[in-house]
């Protein structure tokens, strides 16, 4: 029982740790435009699932990559590849495809 009082704590601070690294590296799309054009009815809290998901879903198997790794055409071929090994619903996989799309897009609209 002390042993758990201890590992919970230690627990929930690489939890912390953890989401505040992937939101240094996992940036947010605020801005939902480009992705409605490209995907219509697509809104900001679409994106966010789809960000959530990827960090959810794809972090437990290796280091996630920077959305504008890839043109925001690319990534839905990716997310296709991985979705069952990361066990995406169908739903989800176009969730995570469309954030990272959007988040490639706004990386290149930025400059970066």
């Amino acid at each position: 029982s002390s042993g758990m009082s201890l590992r919970c704590p230690v627990f929930a601070l690489v939890l912390v740790l953890a989401a505040a690294c992937a939101g240094q590296v996992v940036p947010p799309v605020a801005d939902a435009r480009w992705a409605a054009t490209q995907w219509p009815g697509t809104t900001a809290d679409d994106l966010a699932r789809g960000r959530d998901l990827f960090i959810g879903k794809c972090s437990g198997c290796h280091a996630l990559p920077e959305p504008e790794a890839k043109p925001p055409d690319a990534w839905s071929g990716v997310v296709d590849e991985m979705a069952a090994r990361a066990r995406l619903s169908s739903g989800d996989r176009a969730l995570v495809a469309h954030y990272l799309s959007a988040a490639s897009e706004d990386a290149r609209a930025a400059g970066r």
